[in-house]
């Protein structure tokens, strides 16, 4: 695939960098912007604001770890929202509540730029090999604009339903872990004694 697109990464952690290294290998060019203010390599270049790299890019995709982080980046006169054009396509990849995937959805439409939440499933290794599991939830027509993202950086997509359904299903799958991780530990400390 050749694109030139430009897709614009707020948060550039262990996930999101290996996720832009997918991209940027089957053709996409990539710009990021961490709250941090570190970072940057000779592949991707680094910007000053949230509002610059939305600026300068056909989709921004967001991996922060948290509410109060995808707050900071989004809203505010230096956030990703006040960069980004009239039908822009902006892909939330974090693990954040519901309450802030409705409000970013919100202020989204109100800007007419389409939101998805869509967070992932898997670390590192997964990442880097383009094996996440998307959990994405939107309308079916932001899903098929998303695709050709999601289908370079997992290995599949589930479409949970609505906008929120992602979110809502990331939650579901890390509480069932949560109760599987406290089992073993109870199982081994059963064991020791």
């Amino acid at each position: 695939m050749s694109t030139t697109q430009t897709i614009g990464f707020i948060g550039f952690g262990a996930m999101a960098s290996r996720m832009a290294a997918n991209l940027v290998h089957i053709g996409y060019q990539a710009l990021a912007y961490t709250p941090s203010g570190k970072g940057g390599n000779g592949s991707v270049p680094f910007l000053k604001s949230a509002a610059e790299v939305a600026q300068k890019s056909d989709i921004v995709l967001v991996c922060v770890p948290d509410d109060e982080a995808l707050a900071a980046a989004m809203y505010g006169p230096q956030g990703a929202l006040a960069g980004m054009q009239a039908n822009g396509l902006l892909l939330n990849t974090s693990s954040v509540s519901p309450e802030a995937s409705a409000a970013l959805l919100e202020a989204g439409q109100a800007k007419n730029v389409v939101v998805i939440d869509c967070p992932v499933s898997g670390s590192t290794p997964e990442a880097e090999a383009g094996n996440l599991v998307v959990l994405a939830g939107g309308d079916d027509a932001a899903m098929a604009r998303a695709k050709p993202i999601f289908d370079c950086i997992g290995k599949a997509t589930v479409h949970a339903g609505p906008s929120g359904s992602g979110t809502r299903l990331k939650l579901v799958i890390n509480g069932i872990m949560g109760a599987g991780l406290a089992a073993v530990a109870e199982a081994i400390a059963y064991g020791l004694a």
